[in-house]
């Protein structure tokens, strides 16, 4: 193992003439110790011995930091040298041998004699000259070798068709063609002529041409991508696009209407849904199988606007029975008396609100029974004697729980009295009086004047 070169600018030997605290950082040229000097252990080649660098390290170790470093180093390095042979498994002076640097020795090259080229059958061309070029000394041989002349490659032979016809130049290339409209020219895809093979028109059809005139269709396509198939028209390419529902094509004579059993057999979703699917396949009537597929399709809707229309109505009964609540606790707190007795005592004698607000709202306290009105007729059974909100058809009766009627026609008004509460029917009731024995309520109001 070898000491490593110092890299600092320090350089310390025995033999060296000036003390080692005065020798200067630039100046110590570097000194061998002779071999025979050292302990045969401990011969480094053109090194100092470690112990003795320990040594001269040693004073001015404890003087400056960095001479303690290199003393820190060296009695490491000291360490490692006496394990080195157990670590080795070899004598140290083997291990420093094997261990010094040797010059290189350069590899060296084989070279090979230039082999012939095969034979051919067929004469080549006479070479081209090559001109001569110099020897050039291969590394680590004694004599230049000179290298051989490469070999000679014939050029492939040239191929022509005699019967290739000579180059014409042609005009350039066409232009794409424009999107502009080409009347009776076939559409492309899955357009189809309007014509059957004996031919007769299978659509009779009109699209218009021009601002006046019609013609017959004399291109179409279906569209069974809708809930609603659709026939669709044109002229040709690039032209206008119609569009119109396909329905079935009628038979030459009357028909009956279709009875409630017949209607169920088009009905979607059944159990027999496929069998008249694969029904409708074999009749191969396009019509036929468009208008099946519209009469599904409105059921389907109808039957899901009904939901909705469901959830609205029993929304709007429910929104109606909190209403009812809600006048039950003004009941209870005397509310209507309360509030009459200060209209007509205070608000219709002091000047807070203007005469043209006031006289319009003391008539309709002394006249008014009704809520006004905000529609010509009803929405929903399209009678004009009342509004939508007061349709018996959609409300719910409030005294009977019951349909089909308004709480003022109710003829079991007392349905839902109990006992120990007050009466639930109002005194201007049309069958107050005439239901009131059935009332099963011990608290009866008396009518306020």
């Amino acid at each position: 193992m070898f000491k490593r070169r110092n890299l600092y600018p320090y350089q310390l030997h025995p033999l060296s003439s000036q003390p080692l605290s005065e020798m200067s950082d630039r100046s110590t040229p570097e000194l061998i110790l002779p071999q025979s000097s050292l302990p045969p252990l401990l011969r480094y080649p053109r090194r100092i011995p470690t112990p003795e660098l320990v040594e001269q390290i040693l004073p001015l170790a404890l003087q400056n930091a960095r001479w303690r470093e290199r003393y820190q180093q060296a009695v490491t390095h000291a360490a490692m040298v006496a394990q080195a042979e157990a670590a080795l498994r070899v004598s140290l002076v083997l291990a420093i041998q094997n261990f010094a640097p040797q010059s290189p020795v350069p590899p060296t090259i084989e070279r090979r004699p230039p082999t012939e080229p095969p034979a051919s059958e067929t004469p080549s061309p006479e070479p081209l000259p090559i001109p001569p070029r110099t020897a050039t000394p291969v590394f680590g041989l004694g004599t230049p070798v000179t290298p051989a002349p490469p070999l000679y490659v014939s050029p492939p032979p040239h191929y022509s068709r005699p019967d290739s016809p000579a180059y014409e130049p042609r005009s350039p290339t066409p232009d794409p063609p424009s999107n502009s409209p080409r009347p009776y020219a076939h559409p492309g895809g899955d357009w189809m002529v309007n014509l059957d093979h004996l031919g007769q028109r299978q659509h009779d059809v009109m699209i218009p041409v021009g601002l006046e005139d019609e013609e017959a269709a004399p291109f179409f396509r279906y569209d069974f991508d809708t809930g609603s198939p659709e026939l669709l028209t044109t002229r040709g390419r690039n032209c206008h696009v119609y569009a119109r529902f396909l329905h079935a094509r009628p038979r030459p004579y009357p028909c009956k209407v279709l009875t409630k059993r017949q209607r169920l057999l088009f009905h979607p979703q059944e159990r027999h849904t496929p069998l008249v699917d694969r029904a409708l396949d074999l009749e191969r009537d396009v019509t036929l199988r468009a208008e099946v597929q519209h009469f599904r399709h409105n059921i389907k809707t109808g039957r899901e606007i009904s939901l909705r229309l469901a959830m609205l109505k029993e929304e709007y009964n429910n929104t109606r029975a909190m209403a009812h609540q809600s006048a039950r606790r003004l009941a209870a707190a005397d509310a209507a008396t309360r509030i009459m007795g200060r209209v007509v005592e205070e608000v219709a004698e002091e000047d807070h609100l203007p005469q043209r607000i006031l006289e319009p709202g003391m008539r309709s306290l002394d006249h008014n029974i009704e809520p006004l009105r905000y529609e010509e007729k009803c929405g929903w059974c399209r009678k004009p004697s009342h509004d939508a909100t007061a349709c018996s058809m959609l409300r719910q009766c409030l005294l009977c729980q019951g349909w089909g009627h308004r709480e003022e026609d109710c003829r079991n008004p007392h349905r839902y009295c109990a006992e120990q509460e007050v009466c639930q029917v109002p005194t201007d009731q049309a069958y107050y009086l005439r239901t009131q024995l059935l009332c099963r309520s011990t608290i009866h109001t008396v009518p306020q004047g």
